[in-house]
């Protein structure tokens, strides 16, 4: 028996909830299949395997009956398989084996039994139990413990049976039937398939079987034998493959169920183990985990029990216990991927993710065509920032496990946009984008991807894509366009982005100012204005737009104007140098040298190598006839720009 695979961190609620998607749609489809065909007669459907199915009831040394279920012969000469839990206590059995009628009708499953109500029909205003031929037991031939299955032969010959479907492979929604009684079969569908941790399954199917009706045969749309139900308790619905019931053909002695070795196999080390996994997959943990920790206590050398009880401490978030179950396992059984995987995702639950890198690489080596191994190797490499490494998993994780797309490329083009490798991510986008082509995260990535690598023509429609895919986001993507255009030197297409974002909100002063500065950009000085000071109109606090309408007006050489509104500026960002130089410039370009001397002064003051404002002074100086200021403003320049202090040494000396 091994264990069941812990669930990867990329699955998460998504994975719940499609799974439950699959459930209801599943169980849309069963009841349309049972309206469809109420009526039909089954005998083409199963090639008459349903006479094969039998009624077991096992007595005690006083002939009292102490379990009852179902089986089905296997092969003409009377060998039966059934779960071992119904036989392991028993000292006689008897199989009904059904008499055949003409015709079998299949029916809801829910319209013909419950757990409540004994499968009788009324014959002559009375009930009577369908009569058949009842056969003695001869005994045990061999069982599997792990698997919950027993081979029993049956008294005489000539018996009808079921042929073993060879394949154990399992999909969701495969028709599964099932025989009620000698005149019904039901109808119901895989619901889920479960890795264990060696080369076997375990199924789930719609139907509940009642607790009398374990060991029910589960038949194939051809008659095959396909499996053989398990049911105890508030557990009705797993099916283990009937194919691992081939090998216990092999043994022909058989041995008297009086002379069997008695024993209650739901106490011991295999039955508590399997009733444990049973309990997990109905999500039951709390049960799950004493059940399991009980069968390591009788077994404390199981390493598939030890994997299984890692996976449910782990899904109880008790991931320090989880590490130490699986590292007892892996001591027994290093090669089992499923385990490696496990204790690699409770390091990374534990934000243990350098300790989850040997597990998980172990993991890819013992399995290269597990894909989650590689995924959550990519996320471990990823949080301690060994891009290259990660980059390398989740190249893996796509070259095996191509869908969905978007899980491992998204991941790899993240890493690559990292590594500043554009055109690696501009591959892993566009593939999920092409798979995908509304994933916002994609386009975005491959928007941003082409952005930084100068591809501008192929980033802008992009973006444009984005608004209309994201509307509630659609300033930040128009910022995005803005900001490229800008990059890209297209003022003209700058200025119409800057349009629409103040068309869709035109009360918003940044969205003026945004349109001003493309204005400005593209020099177009008279529409960069307007746009500037409607966004002060919004926002008479608005520093900046107080900054550019000074610099338009200075551009437009409109002096005065540029200092007002570059005053306004500095009363509310004093600490801007390039303002006051702006404000000492213009002074000088108005000849009133004494009034630019203190924003000049305050320039330097605020940014000491700000060269043309120690050459602007020197020039005021000049005029205003202080040549020793002027020739300390030469020693400046001199340090600072020579260019700079032998043209003013050149105006000094004239």
């Amino acid at each position: 028996m091994g264990t069941f695979e812990s669930k990867g961190l990329m699955e998460g609620e998504m994975a719940k909830a499609l799974r439950a998607l699959i459930l209801i749609t599943l169980t849309a489809c069963v009841s349309s299949i049972f309206l469809q065909s109420q009526e039909e007669d089954t005998s083409a459907i199963l090639n008459n395997s349903e006479w094969a199915v039998v009624t077991l009831v096992v007595y005690d040394s006083g002939k009292k009956e102490i379990a009852r279920g179902k089986g089905v012969i296997i092969s003409s000469d009377g060998y039966m398989l059934t779960n071992y839990h119904l036989i392991c206590q028993g000292v006689s059995a008897k199989v009904e084996i059904p008499k055949r009628t003409k015709s079998v009708k299949k029916v809801e499953w829910e319209d013909v039994f419950s757990p409540s109500v004994d499968m009788e029909r009324e014959v002559g205003g009375k009930k009577e139990a369908p009569k058949g031929k009842e056969e003695d037991v001869e005994g045990i031939v061999a069982v599997d413990k792990d698997l919950n299955f027993a081979l029993l032969k049956i008294k005489g010959s000539g018996h009808p049976s079921a042929p073993i479907a060879s394949s154990d492979q399992y999909a969701i929604g495969d028709r599964s039937l099932v025989v009620i009684d000698a005149e019904t079969i039901s109808e119901g569908s895989i619901t889920n398939v479960s890795e264990l941790s060696g080369t076997k399954k375990i199924a789930q199917i719609s139907i509940t079987f009642p607790e009398n009706m374990s060991g029910s045969p589960i038949f194939n749309a051809e008659g095959q034998l396909t499996g053989v139900a398990f049911s105890f308790g508030e557990v009705s619905n797993l099916v283990f493959p009937a194919s691992y019931a081939i090998p216990l053909t092999e043994n022909k002695k058989v041995t008297p169920l009086s002379k069997f070795e008695h024993e209650n196999y739901f106490a011991t080390s295999e039955g508590l183990y399997i009733k444990g996994l049973a309990y997990f997959l109905v999500d039951n943990y709390a049960n799950a985990l004493g059940l399991i920790e009980e069968s390591v206590r009788l077994q404390p050398n199981n390493p598939e029990a030890l994997s299984q009880l890692g996976v449910v401490y782990s899904k109880l978030n008790q991931y320090e216990k989880a590490v130490e179950a699986y590292t007892q396992s892996l001591n027994q059984d290093p090669d089992n991927y499923r385990t490696s995987y496990g204790l690699g995702i409770a390091y990374i639950r534990l934000r243990k993710d350098q300790d989850a890198i040997s597990p998980l690489q172990q993991c890819t080596q013992t399995n290269p065509n597990f894909p989650d191994g590689y995924y959550n190797l990519g996320l471990a490499y990823q949080s301690l920032d060994q891009l290259e490494n990660a980059a390398q998993a989740f190249e893996e994780f796509v070259k095996i496990n191509p869908g969905p797309a978007w899980t491992g490329l998204n991941q790899l083009g993240t890493i690559y946009m990292k590594l500043e490798r554009y055109d690696k991510a501009i591959e892993a986008f566009e593939e999920v984008v092409k798979t995908n082509s509304q994933d916002l995260k994609a386009n975005y990535s491959l928007a941003y991807a082409y952005d930084l690598s100068g591809q501008y023509e192929k980033a802008a429609p992009l973006y444009r894509k984005l608004v209309q895919l994201n509307p509630k986001d659609a300033k930040s993507y128009y910022s995005m366009l803005f900001r490229l255009y800008d990059k890209a030197g297209d003022y003209e297409n700058a200025v119409t982005v800057s349009q629409e974002i103040v068309d869709q909100a035109p009360e918003d002063a940044q969205n003026y100012y945004n349109l001003g500065y493309a204005y400005l950009k593209k020099e177009d000085l008279e529409n960069a204005l307007a746009a500037f000071q409607k966004a002060l109109e919004l926002n008479p606090n608005f520093d900046v737009a107080y900054s550019q309408i000074g610099f338009v007006h200075f551009k437009l050489k409109q002096y005065q104007k540029a200092i007002d509104a570059l005053n306004k500026y500095t009363e509310l960002s004093p600490d801007n140098p390039d303002a006051y130089y702006l404000i000492g410039t213009s002074y000088l370009q108005l000849k009133k040298y004494e009034q630019a001397l203190k924003p000049l002064e305050k320039c330097v003051e605020l940014k000491k190598d700000h060269a043309y404002a120690h050459y602007n002074l020197g020039i005021a100086y000049y005029v205003l006839k202080d040549k020793f200021s002027a020739n300390m403003k030469v020693d400046v320049l001199q340090r600072l720009n020579p260019e700079l202090a032998a043209k003013l040494r050149d105006i000094i000396s004239r």
